[in-house]
């Protein structure tokens, strides 16, 4: 399959919605909720949202069986994602989660081609090694935060399987219904996993209830409201738009781009946070070299010849 060509509005909205995803590292720390319970109340609104607004928009989200439970079982993997980002967040800080998360493109480099059986890119070898070469840079900076650091990094391995399912998904399907149905099954695996926790461990499930205590950096805010940002605003718009724009992206230029969600995420937490989430001018060197290689894959893919297909 061939992509679509990308104008210069596709190159900026991809970016803004990059910008939304940083200012999700925000809304993380603002959440008083642990992991687990945020993801799930995200993915509840999130999926409560989408389907009102098929309904309203009279869309057909019918798909056969095999699909459907294909697609559904890969919001198990979103599910995953999430909670690891927002746990690295929780035992570090949003700095060093956002660096580990910047690994993205290098796993998408390694299992795109084996998923879509298309050709090893050396350029994008190349780029996903830059970043590690970063990312070394970065635990080098702060290695008393390592642990945040690698739940990171794993969480950044099962955002790029999702990414290139949704490059083969998006193939054959309409992007809100496979986000619908993509956070449906986050819901139903996240429910399951907290049923048998809590009822295992004999915990209360009223403590999975979001806090209506004011917020301490907004004093008319409280989880309730930052879950309702989280959800429309940083999961139902960017994400339905982000499956879209994958007609015109390959899961690794997609990934690349995300890759800039540390730097929006960073500024997002030193201007929100302060002196909590300033870091030293190593780590910022290592997020340069990220950025390096963000903004070199176009020019390289040029000089190379690389084209941006896929096979059919």
């Amino acid at each position: 399959m061939t992509i679509e060509k990308a104008h210069t509005k596709d190159y900026l909205h991809i970016h803004f919605i990059v910008l939304i995803w940083g200012f999700t590292s925000i809304l993380g720390e603002l959440i008083t909720l642990g992991a687990e319970e945020l993801v799930f109340w995200r993915v509840l609104i999130t999926s409560i949202a989408l389907w009102l607004i098929v309904k309203a928009k009279r869309q057909d989200v019918s798909l056969h069986t095999k699909p459907m439970l294909l697609i559904t079982a890969s919001g198990a993997i979103i599910a995953i994602h999430w909670i690891l980002f927002f746990q690295a967040i929780k035992i570090s800080n949003i700095s060093t989660c956002l660096a580990g998360v910047s690994t993205c493109a290098l796993w998408t480099s390694v299992i795109e081609p084996i998923v879509v059986k298309r050709k090893f890119s050396w350029v994008e070898m190349i780029l996903g090694l830059s970043v590690i070469i970063g990312l070394a840079i970065i635990f080098y900076a702060d290695s008393s935060k390592g642990a945040g650091l690698f739940v990171a990094i794993i969480s950044a391995l099962f955002s790029a399987i999702f990414s290139v399912c949704n490059a083969l998904f998006i193939r054959k399907h309409e992007p809100r219904v496979i986000t619908l149905y993509q956070m449906i099954g986050a819901v139903l695996s996240i429910g399951a996993w907290l049923a048998i926790t809590y009822t295992l461990s004999g915990r209360s499930f009223s403590e999975m209830m979001p806090s209506t205590a004011p917020s301490p950096y907004l004093p008319f805010t409280n989880d309730w409201v930052w879950l309702f940002v989280l959800a429309i605003g940083c999961t139902v718009y960017p994400y339905v738009n982000a499956v879209a724009l994958m007609r015109k992206f390959t899961a690794f230029a997609m990934n690349l781009v995300i890759n800039l969600e540390p730097i929006y995420g960073i500024v997002l937490a030193v201007i929100i946070f302060g002196e909590k989430e300033k870091m030293s001018t190593t780590f910022y060197l290592g997020t340069l070299v990220i950025l390096a290689a963000v903004f070199s894959f176009p020019l390289l893919q040029r000089l190379t010849g690389e084209k941006k297909t896929e096979p059919k």
